[in-house]
């Protein structure tokens, strides 16, 4: 079994009432993915990257602007990594969408605010957002039912809190199990998260053509959770527990966008003391900076969302 603090964020069970989200006059699903790549030409940059992306990530801060007394986590960006938008508790078991933007990447984020238009669909916990470029599009995840988690969309019209229309994606299970970690690589026109259908606990899995496919190769014995996509979806970051429920990060790389992930390896660079747990949460364009979000020393909260660096 996960550790508590991270169920109720990574791939929580929170009972609470049904949150009647179904929508009859919200597009069709596959209409919100076609028109979710606008914006996406920005994402891949021609020039080199700034850093080494065969040197380890060296240099970690946490977001003091972002993180407070509450728990926060699963954060994601933007591909100008100009908005944030992440999980935080609010009370008792609950989490909302929240997100925070600023001028330049040089720049602290400015002052957060809750997306309450997610929160208007009526959930009580909702939680690590995937979002388009352009604020047309958003994945997260939210306690639909009575006890578990499942996979819903927005559409958004470009404004930070402009979302409606939520409706669940049709991979989303029945309530005996819980789907999670949306992540949405608009590249690979792929729809990436974690569900607890197999019986060897939390897996990944990937949305082709509405099913919902395991991830084989990167699933095992363990727990894993939180896919991350580098840009152009040839690498992929997750979260892995070890035999004392800790969470690490992983990753693979695959060939192509259509081919399977060669097997994962653990990425230590993130292991700062034993115990600690470390899971990622949106990697820059350039794969230089990790957006990622742990209970490590230093922090405000439980959690807390920190950026690791590569060393150039």
């Amino acid at each position: 079994m996960v550790r508590g603090a991270v169920v109720l964020v990574v791939i929580c069970a929170c009972s609470i009432d049904d949150a009647g989200l179904s929508d009859s006059s919200a597009p069709d699903a596959s209409d919100a993915i076609v028109g979710s790549d606008v914006g996406m030409a920005d994402a891949m940059p021609d020039a080199p990257p700034p850093c080494n992306l065969a040197l380890p990530f060296v240099t970690f801060g946490d977001l003091p602007n972002i993180n407070s007394a509450a728990l926060e986590a699963a954060p994601t960006l933007t591909s100008d990594e100009l908005t944030m938008y992440f999980g935080r508790s609010t009370s008792g078991s609950n989490v909302a969408i929240f997100y925070a933007s600023r001028s330049a990447t040089s720049q602290p984020f400015g002052a957060v605010a809750q997306a309450n238009t997610i929160a208007a669909g009526g959930s009580t916990s909702d939680t690590a957002p995937s979002v388009a470029d352009g604020l047309m599009l958003m994945f997260f995840q939210s306690a639909d039912y009575s006890t578990n988690y499942h996979v819903y969309q927005a559409i958004g019209t470009g404004a930070h809190d402009g979302w409606s229309h939520i409706t669940p994606v049709p991979t989303n299970t029945v309530d005996a199990f819980a789907d999670a970690n949306p992540f949405w690589s608009a590249i690979a026109s792929q729809l990436w998260f974690t569900s607890n259908r197999s019986a060897l606990g939390y897996d990944i899995y990937v949305n082709i053509d509405d099913v919902a496919v395991s991830a084989t190769s990167l699933n095992s014995p363990a727990n894993e959770v939180r896919p991350v996509l580098s840009a152009d979806a040839l690498r992929i970051y997750f979260g892995r527990d070890d035999a004392n429920h800790v969470f690490h990060v992983w990753t693979a790389t695959r060939g192509a966008t259509t081919a399977a992930f060669d097997p994962p390896s653990q990425v230590k660079d993130f292991d700062s003391a034993p115990n600690e747990n470390n899971l990622p949460g949106w990697l820059s364009t350039d794969g230089c900076r990790m957006y990622f979000f742990s209970d490590r020393s230093g922090g405000k909260g439980s959690f807390d969302i920190w950026m690791a660096t590569r060393a150039p």
